[in-house]
């Protein structure tokens, strides 16, 4: 007897029919057919040195419909069910080895079809050279968790702007197996994109289970993303998003940095919250129990004067001089990672993590990855230190949780779940989350704001509140995509050229960040901006503000820009819309620049239709623009642009 399950969102429905034996003969998304190419799944088997293709697996359905493949010369069987919840379907897949089988690392493949529109086909995930033409990515693999190359939301959609049909396909977040999933675009001209479970530890008493979810969605990227928020918005929600939500720049800061140099930053730039650095002795220490200590800057930074000794007191004395100035103090700290290579060997050896030679991974200076997980001893000791933190710095606003983007295979460790090489090892990652939920918990009783430097994955930033993108290259068009909801993101400049303080602009205003005035992580006394920087400042720090809060507009292609310009579409926490403009090919560092001529601009989401008044907000003042209503939104024309603009659009409801 064959089985049809059925999912839909406002405008799409997704159809999945499976034959008698439960092989999918039909997966459609509204006009696009998933099943143009053979679809199977597969199992690497790394002891065995095999693969076990379903398509050559005996097959037996079971009295709850799902399907049992087995092969002759394996020792597990694969057990497959599908299920449909409203607006997707789940696909859950589990592996089981018989009871006296030896333990393994396995990687399961299952395969998404193309559609048969293959050349107009268009994909999105959560990395920087997304959304793109499918043709651009073809050999192309997509690893979740990796900052740098790969996914932040375990997720890829296919999707054909011209039948505005789609698909989502993804894993649960919170549900990871262990190991490591991958997402592989095969070329263009072939079947489609591998979703693998790898690294996977399969024994007798150890099954595998994992799960992927699909969903239809518009053809638009945005419909792809709008699922997840919506499904999962403990992830794309902060806790305490009053910080993301106000106006004003980061400042870096340490505890000499001296008073009359806040005095100056807070008159003339009004920064919102400052991170407060190189406070501590050690890396691993934050908290010390002795009255002072060296300070972590005369090792790392030599030549800087220093004073000779910090102390409690002195780093509370500098949240005061803050305070007084109106800055909020986020005090760095660590939850895992980083550890001083001595202090680790001497205190913590048990926790060092270390590569498949045995070779600790080193990072920052003299330091080392140290894992927390719970169960090793610097797991313990961070959990000494985080109660003692909150309770020697008491008036502190926040905490900037430093290097969170960490991740590697750790094989000093075994996290039960996990297999390389037919080696248990352990997801180094993962020892965040037990210290970070701790840290977590402490601010959030009390209202207080937690900021982390570079999450890797939606599990590791569900307690942040706003996350930075250190530096001003393109990797805060990753990280946009775990900011689109309340929490916060920003971009942090060292505005060492103006060059660089241009690029964190465009990035605030195309991802809907805040903005770095930058400041000294040592230094009594930081440099003075060079004067283009401190021109940029003025020119483009008050546009930025505009949006603070911003969120963004989840509906398949809201605005319409012309090809050389790139934006954004936002909602302000006022109820405002706003849209960000920005000259694809020009800077305004170039002399003798004068405004655009002027353009045209559709906006097009569903609260268009409101709009009353449109006001454009550009580097060299204000100005009012028509709005004129067309079918499914509305057009205005847009004058006195120069690289920069926000229009603000106030609506008739609020």
């Amino acid at each position: 007897m064959k089985t049809c399950l059925y999912a839909r969102n406002e405008q799409l429905d997704l159809v999945l029919e499976l034959d008698e034996q439960g092989r999918q003969i039909k997966f459609a998304a509204g006009s696009l057919d998933f099943d143009r190419f053979p679809v199977d799944f597969e199992v690497q088997d790394d002891l065995a040195g095999r693969i076990f293709c379903g398509r050559n697996a005996k097959v037996e359905r079971t009295d709850d419909n799902s399907t049992k493949y087995f092969w002759q010369d394996a020792d597990f069987f694969v057990t497959e069910k599908w299920y449909s919840e409203s607006d997707h379907l789940v696909r859950k897949m589990q592996i089981t080895a018989n009871e006296n089988a030896s333990k393994r690392s396995v990687a399961l493949r299952m395969l998404l079809s193309y559609p048969q529109k293959v050349y107009s086909l268009k994909c999105w995930s959560a990395n920087e050279r997304f959304p793109s033409e499918i043709a651009w990515v073809g050999g192309l693999e997509l690893f979740y968790e990796d900052v740098c190359y790969g996914t932040l939301i375990p997720a890829v959609a296919l999707y054909d702007s011209s039948t505005n049909c789609g698909l989502t396909v993804g894993s649960r977040p919170g549900a990871f197996p262990g190991g490591r999933l991958s997402f592989t675009f095969r070329d263009y001209q072939r079947e489609g994109v591998d979703v693998a479970f790898s690294c996977l530890l399969l024994s007798g008493t150890h099954p595998v289970e994992c799960e992927l979810l699909y969903a239809p969605t518009e053809g638009c990227f945005r419909s792809a993303l709008a699922f997840w928020c919506r499904n999962f918005p403990d992830y794309f929600e902060a806790k305490a998003p009053e910080t993301c939500q106000a106006k004003g720049p980061f400042l870096i800061t340490n505890p000499q940095m001296e008073e009359s140099v806040l005095e100056k930053l807070a008159r003339k730039y009004s920064p919102l919250w400052a991170e407060l650095h190189n406070y501590f002795g050690r890396y691993g220490e934050y908290a010390p129990e002795s009255a002072e200590w060296t300070p972590i800057i005369k090792k790392d930074y030599p030549a800087v004067e220093c004073e000779d000794k910090f102390s409690l007191q002195s780093v509370n004395d500098h949240i005061a001089r803050l305070h007084r100035h109106n800055i909020q103090a986020m005090v760095y700290l660590q939850a895992t990672g980083d550890c001083s290579i001595p202090y680790a060997e001497e205190c913590f050896p048990d926790s060092i993590a270390r590569n498949s030679a045995g070779n600790m991974i080193k990072t920052w200076i003299d330091c080392c990855f140290t894992s927390a997980m719970p169960g090793t001893s610097f797991h313990d000791h961070l959990v000494k230190q985080i109660h003692r933190f909150f309770a020697v710095y008491p008036e502190l606003d926040g905490v900037f949780l430093d290097q969170l983007c960490y991740h590697a295979m750790d094989y000093a460790h075994a996290d039960g779940k996990t297999a390389v090489n037919c080696r248990e090892a352990a997801r180094f990652g993962d020892s965040y989350l037990d210290t970070v939920k701790l840290i977590s918990e402490y601010l959030h009783k009390s209202g207080k704001a937690l900021w982390a430097n570079g999450p890797f994955s939606l599990e590791v930033a569900r307690e942040v509140d706003g996350m930075m993108s250190e530096g001003t290259g393109s990797i805060a068009g990753s990280y946009q995509y775990l900011t689109c909801g309340s929490k916060g993101l920003l971009i942090h400049s060292y505005a060492s050229s103006a060059a660089d303080v241009e690029s964190m602009f465009r990035y605030c205003l195309i991802c809907g960040g805040s903005w770095s005035i930058s400041g000294d992580a040592a230094r009594k006394v930081p440099e003075e901006y060079p004067a283009k920087v401190e021109y940029l400042f003025e020119k483009c720090g008050p546009l930025v503000d505009l949006i603070a809060g911003c969120r963004w507009v989840l509906e398949a292609a809201p605005f319409v820009l012309p090809e050389e310009y790139k934006g954004n579409l936002f909602v302000l926490p006022d109820g405002r819309l706003a849209l960000t403009v920005v000259s694809s090919h020009d800077t305004l560092t170039r002399s003798s620049r004068g405004a655009d001529e002027s353009f045209k601009a559709k906006i097009k989401c569903r609260a268009a239709g409101e709009v009353k008044q449109a006001m454009v907000h550009s580097v060299d003042g204000v100005s009012a623009c028509s709005v004129g209503h067309i079918d499914g939104g509305i057009e205005i024309e847009i004058s006195n642009h120069r690289v920069f603009s926000v229009v603000l659009f106030d609506r008739k409801s609020v």
